[in-house]
This record gives C-alpha cells, sequence and structure tokens, in this order.
C-alpha cells in the first residue's frame, strides 16, 4: 500500500469515496433572512453566528486541503467543492486561498483530478473586480432570490432586491454560470404565482423550494399552493421539467447527498455529515472518528424505518432530511413520516406531477377525439 493509501485509510472508513466538499468558510452574513435554515439543534442563527464568529484561517484553509488531496477518491471523474456560509463571498480572500492552494496541489500531483468550484450567495456582497477572478476559474453559482422587490425585500431586508438584480446582469454578461433558487414562504402565498412569474420572466435557470424552518404545511396551504404551482407549470412548462428533475430524479439510497461522497467541513476544521446536521464525526487531523455510530442511521445505511415503509412518497425522500430530524427530534428514531418540510415538498411535486400528467393525457385524448370525429364521413 502507498503511503497516501495509509493516510486515506487511517482517515476514512473503506466505505468512502469522497468526491464533493462542502466547506464553510464563515458563519456571517450579512443578511437576516426571515426564513434562514442555517440554524442547528434549535439555535437561533444570530446566537450562533456569536458563537462561532471569524472566517476559516490560513492555516486552516492548508490542512483542509492536506485532507483534501489525502482523501478524495482516484476513480472519481471530477472533484467538486462547494463554498458554503454564512454569506460565502464575506470570506472571499479566503476562498481565493483555497482554490490557489488546491491548484498548487494539483501541480504537485497531490489532487489528481480536475476541479469545480460552486457556492449558494445572496449575491449582495459580491463586487465586479471578485467576479473577474470567478470569470477564470471553474466556478458556478446558486443565488438565493425570491421575486418581486416587495416579496424578495421583506424576506431579506430593505435594498436586497436592487442588489440582486444588478449583480446577476452583471454574472450574465461575464457568461459566469449561476441559478436561482427562489423560496416560497407560507406567509407570502397570495404573491407566489406573480413571484413564478417574474422570476421566470429574468431569464436564467431556476427552481423553487418551500421554505424548511416550517416544519408541517396544513392541508388548506397544500391545496393553495399546489392550485398555483399547476397553473405556473402548465404555462410554464420547460420550468416544470427543470424542477421536477431536481425533486423526483431516482435516488438510490438518500434523500438529499450520499455521505459516503459528499462531507462537510466547518470553518474549526470539523467533519459533519451535511451542512445541516449539527453532529461532528470527526476532524480534517483525525478523519471520521465516529463512523461506528452513525452507520445505522437510515442516511447511511440506506435501510428505511418501518414507519416509512407505506409513505407515498418513500421512494423520492428516502427518510427526509437528516438535518431536520436530527434538529427536531435530537436522534435518529422518531417518527419520519411527513413530518419535515422536504418530505413535504417532495409530496408536493408528487401530486403535481401527478396532476400535470393526468392534465396533459386528458388534453392528448381529447385532441385524438376532435381528430376522429373530423374523419368520420357525413351520411
Amino acid at each position: 500500500m502507498t503511503d497516501r493509501g495509509r493516510v486515506k485509510e487511517r482517515l476514512l472508513p473503506a466505505a468512502y469515496r469522497l468526491n464533493t466538499y462542502e466547506v464553510f468558510m464563515t458563519w456571517d452574513c450579512n443578511l437576516r433572512c426571515v426564513y434562514c435554515y442555517e440554524c442547528v439543534a434549535g439555535k437561533d442563527t444570530a446566537e450562533r453566528r456569536e458563537e462561532k464568529k471569524g472566517a476559516m484561517t490560513s492555516e486552516k484553509i492548508t490542512e483542509v486541503v492536506n485532507f483534501i488531496a489525502e482523501t478524495h477518491d482516484k476513480n472519481a471523474k471530477e472533484l467538486r467543492i462547494i463554498f458554503w456560509g454564512g454569506e460565502p463571498f464575506l470570506a472571499f480572500e479566503q476562498i481565493k486561498e483555497m482554490i490557489a492552494k488546491i491548484e498548487q496541489a494539483q501541480a504537485d500531483g497531490r489532487i489528481e483530478k480536475e476541479v469545480s468550484y460552486t457556492t449558494t450567495s445572496n449575491l449582495t456582497v459580491l463586487t465586479l473586480e471578485q467576479m473577474q477572478y470567478l470569470q477564470t476559474k471553474r466556478f458556478s453559482i446558486l443565488v438565493s432570490f425570491d421575486g418581486l422587490e416587495k416579496t424578495t425585500d421583506q424576506n431579506r431586508g430593505k435594498g436586497t432586491f436592487a442588489k440582486v438584480i444588478k449583480n446577476m446582469a452583471l454574472l450574465h454578461g461575464l457568461r459566469i454560470p449561476f441559478s436561482i433558487r427562489m423560496t416560497v414562504s407560507l406567509e407570502q402565498i397570495d404573491s407566489l404565482g406573480r413571484n413564478l412569474e417574474f422570476v421566470n420572466d429574468l431569464g436564467h435557470k431556476f427552481w423553487w423550494s418551500l421554505d424548511s424552518t416550517k416544519k408541517t404545511l396544513a392541508q388548506d396551504d397544500i391545496e393553495k399552493i399546489l392550485n398555483i404551482l399547476l397553473w405556473f407549470h402548465q404555462s410554464y412548462p420547460n420550468n416544470f421539467a427543470e424542477t421536477l428533475s431536481r425533486h423526483l430524479r431516482k435516488r438510490d439510497k438518500n434523500f438529499c447527498i450520499d455521505p459516503y461522497r459528499q462531507i462537510t467541513i466547518d470553518p474549526a476544521g470539523d467533519l459533519r455529515v451535511c451542512s445541516r446536521v449539527d453532529y461532528v464525526i470527526g476532524n480534517i487531523r483525525e478523519g471520521v472518528t465516529k463512523y461506528s455510530e452513525i452507520r445505522d442511521w437510515p442516511f447511511y445505511s440506506g435501510k428505511p424505518l418501518k414507519i416509512c415503509a407505506d409513505c407515498l412518497v418513500y421512494d423520492k425522500c428516502k427518510g427526509g432530511c437528516l438535518g431536520e430530524h436530527f434538529e427536531k427530534n435530537k436522534n435518529l428514531s422518531a417518527d419520519y413520516k411527513l413530518n419535515t418540510a422536504q418530505c413535504q415538498e417532495i409530496l408536493m411535486m408528487h401530486l403535481l406531477n401527478e396532476n400535470l400528467i393526468l392534465k396533459q393525457q386528458y388534453a392528448s385524448l381529447k385532441k385524438e377525439e376532435e381528430k376522429e370525429l373530423c374523419h368520420i364521413p357525413t351520411i
């Protein structure tokens, strides 16, 4: 066994084949969105930020790059680095430093694959000069944006809309790939249709997501949102295909990520299952140290809890979001059955898909009937 193989064996159990690293550059954020889901174990995001101020240090960045070099799957087609926060671009200099060190590791032969970079950003602090740097890298951005000015500023703070619109135009002009994630807040259902139309008319790829800070949806909410989505996706079928591909694609094991191929690293260098789970499973110096404690979680094992067996959408959600269950129940053995926003979002997409398919089939049959009637000979 090579020295690199021995290092990897020391840091990771054999089941891991990492090709994606989600790196928290900072917990800090310049906005205070009303539905911020970066709240862990019931803690308010402001309290969390007070506890963990600041961006990743230069020393820690070096250690993270070493960890990536030592643990990445040599058989992967490419490596993917996801910069996360807080607002990741508040730590722009740290992002540049990490990319430079990854490129040096590639030049040294310690990282053997092509590397792509992506992030989720509120897009309010990014400057033109910074965009020009991103233009030179394999970088893409998921922009958090909620639609019309009134909706966006109400959710994210006054003036947010104008900044995001301006910076999306700059990204588009520089041909930096980006798409939009529009969060649907239950408090704004009445304006949902107008917001969907507005974002769609911008002409960029986008998909919507339900406010995941709400743990349950009332039946009236489901029916109301579903009717609006049916109208929208019938009117704009191209977006329907884009959204469904994200929600209803076949999932062999997990709801959101494959935990054996993706891992999260926080600013302190601690390892986590994903950004939503406030449970440390190791660190970048010692590797995954709690595998024996977590390998039987449904998220890892792929074995459903009995209570999920008859669920309408289990084959799509695979038990829901581990982070939400952990936050809500403080364990992984409580009721999984449609008790998280992600489970309900999958249910919403399932109902939406079924309704649209039925409507399309009905329209097709009606067209065929009309065609046949046109060919009936008159006597």
